[in-house]
């Protein structure tokens, strides 16, 4: 059955890319209808509320300093984009099954993290109690293809944040 939904519904779009947290998925980007433009925005959709609940979220992109010292400078958001990939990642646990070997090096999500951010996951980039979703490349019909590395922090959900990638500059590419 189609379930209805009420809020600040996303514009019609393709080639966007969705996580879930929880009873909440995150949208973001996409192709516009005209397929002229992109959208770099972010919609939360919370499918526990009766009717289901669209809200776009005001990413904080501010250059400014952060009180909070455990938390990664803001950046600005990525420029809009389709066709890219988004990933969820919780540094703090592990994939796999769980062990308790304390001589191997752990295979962390973190660890993970840490060779795509280079080599910050542990100081300036990522926290490894939050919740973060990793998008890459993608393209948009003014860019063409486009092979970079943002991450969005969704730990609260009222309260997300483009974090830098690497060196505080926004959007590491890869190279290669």
């Amino acid at each position: 059955a189609i379930q209805s939904a009420e809020g600040d519904l996303p514009e019609p779009r393709s080639g966007h890319s969705a996580v879930s947290v929880g009873n909440l998925l995150y949208v973001f980007g996409g192709l516009s209808r005209t397929q002229k433009d992109c959208f770099n925005d972010v919609h939360v959709l919370d499918t526990s509320a009766s009717p289901m609940l669209w809200t776009l979220v005001r990413v904080d992109d501010a250059t400014s300093e952060v009180e909070n010292l455990d938390l990664a400078p803001s950046v600005a958001a990525p420029l809009p984009r389709n066709s890219h990939t988004a990933t969820l990642v919780f540094p703090h646990l592990k994939s796999g099954s769980a062990s308790t070997a304390t001589n191997d090096k752990e295979n962390s999500m973190a660890d993970q993290c840490d060779e795509v951010c280079d080599g910050k996951a542990n100081s300036d980039v990522v926290n490894k109690d939050r919740v973060y979703m990793v998008v890459f490349g993608g393209g948009s019909p003014s860019t063409g293809p486009m092979n970079d590395v943002h991450i969005l922090d969704v730990t609260a959900p009222g309260q997300c944040r483009w974090v830098a990638t690497t060196g505080g500059k926004v959007g590491s590419t890869i190279q290669g």
